[in-house]
């Protein structure tokens, strides 16, 4: 058995150099500085941050035994199950998860300070997976026998619940074997089940799955972030990739020859530890020089006379061919949203407050179309979830509050267009905003929410006109026709509203991934609005007429679709599939007018004319792609 963990500038393992001995070694130049002899077997491996304590669980219930660093004293702490999870924060306080979480004082004798959960209870989860968040608390995984999870946060003083966030990904019930890993930002965690062939990115301010990483044919054994984007991933055939949080892969390296059972970044490199008891030290740059030559664009949005692309230094503009007319500064931090109406392009982009919390801030540049020039550039605290350009050049934004005050949460900032200050609005309150557009006067805004519901906000924007539950699950998308509205839910369901009243006329239901739950479903409308697309992740397309709500047509696709998009009274659309693969597609029977190849994973979709069609992939790539109708085929 090979156990890893890390602390300081030194990395610990059990077994590494083929016995059992804890070894400590240096992560510069993997010297042993520290050799302690254990008779095991052992599971479960833990060390303070400045490496000067041990701790490990053994496979059985023969306790967990613990060491100061450099010396031959050990304590051993009787326990009556089997460490699942340990974690060192300091040299006096040990944190175990053996189907319950217990907080140990370590001096001046060990002693149990608080429990939580009932391994022995049939009808509470038996708890095997956890982490220390960036507050120091611990959060841990509860699965229950139907699948559903959350992920609890308990106070480390006196492991008092704090927060609960409901995954929308489904678990199997008492999983012995997984990888649950936080983000260094703390928003976010990485899940890998023993017997599932990928990794789930999870966004811990709702729970919803943000991005499915393959697990490319092989187990998934081992998983570590670098940053907020970027996880390094371990498998069973000895390979590490380096994947970026779109689903990009940027690099891979034949680290280890047996399976990759452990993975420490550590400055330029990363140290990896194989089931056969080595230890390896790769520079990522390794892993990396895959991307070097890419031109990193990060998010594209188009418009009749041109496209809009925000790249890692800059906002640009291009002409409708494709001809760069001129840059801008862009906003510090991950890109969140673009809009392009035509007049003004706006980006908001989002990032952490500080190294060492959990608070975001964002800033929305707005530039203007014709030369370039900066109109405004507006600071605002919390996490932008989608922009709304409005008529005379305002701008909605619909965020995701700091958590400090959520009864205070002023969820929707409005930027007027005339560069004045932002206005922040206590509109819906608490609630996960998914998507954001106009409503029929005198009412302002339509939200979608993360809880299923649609608020309806008038030209009082401190509080909702009116609110219904839409769906069983979050609506991930509002397209508003007249006085009809068009929502799309997780729960796989379509419903057609009245706009004004929210009164249900008539709705339908399309075909549901049966095991990814929580999506992400890709739509679009076409056919001037009369007619949706969506696929639910899956390697099919349904077109359905809104009118009659029926579905119209089915289409078979290469992989599952990853974005659907239709340009303004055209009588086509185009779907990006799983393997780079994007389709054109007749609008009237979904029959197959050409494709284009263009690999990677293709994450926008964007027009600048009818049949001129730009693609972004996760690598950084945009594809020019053109619709010839006389010859009915694509050029890319």
């Amino acid at each position: 058995m090979v156990a890893l963990a890390h602390g300081s500038d030194r990395i610990v393992s059990l077994g590494g150099r083929g016995d059992d001995d804890v070894v400590t070694s240096g992560l510069d130049d993997g010297a042993p500085s520290a050799v302690v002899g254990f008779d095991g077997p052992a599971q479960r491996l833990a060390v303070t941050p400045d490496g000067s304590s041990i701790a490990i669980g053994r496979t059985t219930d023969d306790g967990i035994t613990l060491w100061r660093n450099g010396t031959a004293v050990a304590t051993t702490i009787a326990t009556p199950r089997a460490a699942q999870w340990l974690a060192l924060p300091d040299a006096s306080t040990l944190f175990v998860v053996d189907g319950e979480l217990s907080r140990w004082d370590l001096e001046p004798t060990p002693t149990r300070r608080w429990t939580v959960g009932d391994a022995d209870a049939v009808d509470e989860p038996y708890l095997r997976h956890a982490f220390v968040t960036v507050d120091g608390d611990i959060a841990v995984l509860r699965v229950r026998d139907d699948g559903s999870a959350t992920i609890d946060v308990h106070r480390a003083t006196d492991g008092g619940q704090v927060a609960s966030v409901q995954l929308a990904l489904a678990l199997a019930p008492n999983q012995p074997e997984g990888l649950l890993v936080p983000a260094p930002g703390g928003r976010r965690c990485a899940w890998a089940s023993a017997n599932a062939g990928g990794v789930s990115l999870i966004d811990l301010d709702d729970g919803h799955t943000f991005a499915q990483l393959s697990g490319d044919g092989a187990s998934i054994t081992a998983l570590a972030w670098i940053d907020d984007e970027r996880v390094l991933i371990g498998s069973n055939d000895g390979r590490v990739r380096l994947v970026d949080a779109d689903g990009g892969v940027l690099g891979a390296v034949q680290a280890q020859i047996a399976a990759v059972i452990g993975i420490v970044p550590h400055a330029t490199t990363m140290v990896s530890a194989g089931a056969d008891g080595m230890l390896a030290c790769h520079a990522l740059e390794e892993l990396v020089d895959a991307r070097a030559a890419v031109p990193a664009v990060r998010a594209i949005a188009g418009h009749e006379s041109g496209l809009s692309l925000v790249t890692d230094d800059a906002v640009v503009q291009l002409d409708a061919e494709g001809t760069r007319r001129w840059s801008a500064e862009r906003p510090a931090g991950d890109i969140a949203a673009i809009v392009d109406d035509g007049e003004l392009v706006s980006v908001a982009a989002s990032q952490r407050a500080s190294s060492s919390g959990i608070a975001m801030t964002s800033t929305v540049v707005r530039v203007e179309l014709g030369d370039g020039n900066l109109r405004d550039r507006t600071e605002i605290d919390g996490a932008v979830r989608a922009l709304l350009a409005e008529p005379g050049g305002g701008l909605a934004i619909a965020l995701s509050p700091n958590p400090s005050a959520p009864q205070d949460a002023r969820p929707l900032v409005l930027l007027p267009s005339d560069r004045g200050e932002a206005a922040y609005h206590r509109a819906w309150g608490p609630g996960l905003p998914h998507v954001l557009v106009d409503a029929l006067a005198p009412e302002r805004y339509l939200v979608g929410l993360a809880d299923g519901r649609i608020v309806a906000i008038g030209p009082e924007l401190d509080c909702p006109a009116r609110a219904w539950k839409a769906h069983g699950a979050g609506v991930v998308a509002l397209h508003r026709s007249g006085d009809e509205l068009l929502s799309i839910g997780l729960d796989a369901e379509a419903v057609i509203w009245d706009a004004r009243t929210g009164e249900r006329r008539r709705g339908f239901s399309f075909t549901r991934h049966p095991k990814r739950r929580e999506g992400p479903i890709a739509h679009s409308l076409f056919d001037r609005g009369r007619a949706v697309a969506i696929s639910f992740r899956l390697p099919q397309l349904e077109l359905f007429e809104l009118e009659r709500a029926e579905l119209r047509a089915t289409a078979p696709l290469p992989g599952a679709a990853l974005v659907i998009a239709a340009a303004p009274g055209a009588d086509w659309l185009a779907v990006a599939c799983e393997g780079g693969m994007v389709l054109a597609l007749a609008g009237d029977d979904a029959r197959v007018l050409g494709a284009w190849e263009c690999g990677g994973v293709i994450r926008q979709l964007a027009y600048t004319a009818q049949r001129l069609l730009y693609a972004r992939s996760t690598t950084g790539q945009v594809h020019g792609l053109r619709l010839e109708p006389a010859r009915h085929r694509l050029d890319g």
